[in-house]
């Protein structure tokens, strides 16, 4: 009597407990009337291991919901050794049947990924290597805009360039090397000047209520950054930080081939002039063992025609000023140009070549040696400037401390001796 008292009990307990359990789990594979999908890997004899491989998570829809899914992506630090590529999510582990988001998802499911293997697209920007892996059929991506300040004229199947530009609407077959043709200049784009560096010369010097600013407008052929110089007690400029570009050619230093510089603007406000400082570095070639011996930055150390070492500054410590239109409608776009190779003079003092102090005269005078061209000899340009300035007709002379100024730039070029100039001015 005892045993059929406990058998009655486990039945009316398990009458109670299974519907519940039919309520979170049917045949469907619905949880809490859900559907759920899973994802599986699915890299047996691929290589690779689970940590290689990014996935989306686990996903609970409503029952008759069409699903978009995340694909799955193999790392960068991942060894891969058969180039695989995330190709679809199947519904099978044989990847024979592809799943359709286009498709309610009425049960739980788990989808598995496909792999297949890809093609590598290496891309040669001068001596920079990058590469790209690319499912077959699929286009290789554009990567003109990793460039920096060089243009790119077109991509080439050929180191030399021969033949036509690489067409990037083509389909991808098998492993790719392009190469990128390069135009002789510094090409400073409103994408690079969008992350330029802001000052104001003081830190106590900027004005209440002002900041500089710039913002990037439009993309493309049509992209342009406006830079709103603040007032300030001193000076409110825009600079390029970490910026190194050679000004000539690296297999050939006679090939100079950023002795111009031409700067497209709208000047909204009232400047009347950009200045436009720079530093410039000289390389001082290599050593009998091959060593590199590094750079001498702006002004350039006297070369035995003087006899001796000029002082070294390295800093901001030379500039040109460039008149510019002023309260320019919107949309309307200037060029003004300079010689930099000509135009660019400063006075050399002697040094001692061992301590770097000026040598000064019997009267306590630092010893000039005389002006200096100090583009003609220099390989690189560093961290350049702008800064928008007003002539002052009280103090005759140009000012930066003046109200608030609205610049557009749409691009900042430096090219060969004679490319702009010869354009006229």
């Amino acid at each position: 009597m005892k045993h059929l008292s406990k058998t009655i009990a486990l039945i009316l307990a398990l009458a109670l407990v299974l519907p519940l359990g039919l309520a979170a789990c049917n045949d469907n594979g619905l949880v809490d009337g859900k559907a759920v999908i899973t994802f599986d890997f699915n890299l047996d004899g691929t290589g690779l291991f689970e940590d290689d491989i990014t996935k989306p998570r686990d996903i609970s829809v409503e029952p008759g919901t069409a699903v978009k899914v995340s694909g799955a992506s193999v790392k960068s630090s991942a060894v891969n050794p058969q180039k695989l590529g995330f190709l679809e999510w199947c519904l099978d582990k044989a990847c024979t049947q592809p799943f359709d988001e286009s498709v309610p998802v009425t049960k739980s499911m788990t989808l598995y990924a496909h792999w297949v293997p890809c093609h590598t697209v290496t891309y040669y920007i001068e001596s920079s290597k990058s590469e790209e892996t690319v499912l077959p059929g699929d286009t290789a991506p554009d990567k003109s805009s990793s460039a920096g300040a060089k243009k790119i004229l077109g991509w080439y199947t050929s180191a030399d360039f021969s033949g036509s530009p690489y067409n990037f609407s083509t389909p991808v077959t098998s492993d790719l090397t392009l190469y990128a043709k390069i135009a002789q200049g510094i090409f400073i784009t409103p994408s690079i000047l969008k992350n330029a560096s802001i000052n104001y010369g003081d830190a106590n010097g900027k004005a209440s209520g002002d900041d500089t600013t710039i913002e990037l407008v439009g993309e493309g052929d049509d992209a342009y950054v406006k830079v709103h110089f603040a007032r300030c007690l001193n000076s409110s400029y825009i600079y390029i930080n970490n910026f190194n570009e050679w000004m000539v050619d690296q297999a050939n230093y006679e090939n100079r081939f950023a002795d111009e510089m031409a700067i497209t603007y709208c000047n909204l406000g009232p400047a009347t002039h950009i200045r436009f400082f720079y530093v410039v570095a000289y390389h001082q070639g290599f050593d009998e063992n091959g060593g590199d011996k590094g750079f001498w930055y702006s002004p350039l150390p006297a070369g035995p025609s003087m006899g001796t070492a000029v002082s070294v500054n390295g800093g901001w410590r030379n500039a040109i000023d460039i008149e510019i239109k002023s309260n320019m409608e919107e949309g309307t776009w200037d060029t003004v140009y300079f010689n930099l190779f000509d135009g660019i003079e400063f006075m050399a003092y002697e040094i001692d070549p061992v301590t770097g102090a000026y040598k000064l005269d019997e009267k306590g005078n630092k010893i000039p040696l005389g002006y200096m061209k100090e583009w003609q000899g220099a390989h690189m340009l560093c961290t350049p400037r702008w800064e928008t300035l007003k002539w002052d007709e009280q103090s005759q002379g140009l000012k930066s401390n003046f109200t608030g100024n609205d610049v557009l730039f749409k691009s900042i070029e430096f090219a060969p001796l004679g490319t702009y100039t010869n354009q006229g001015e």
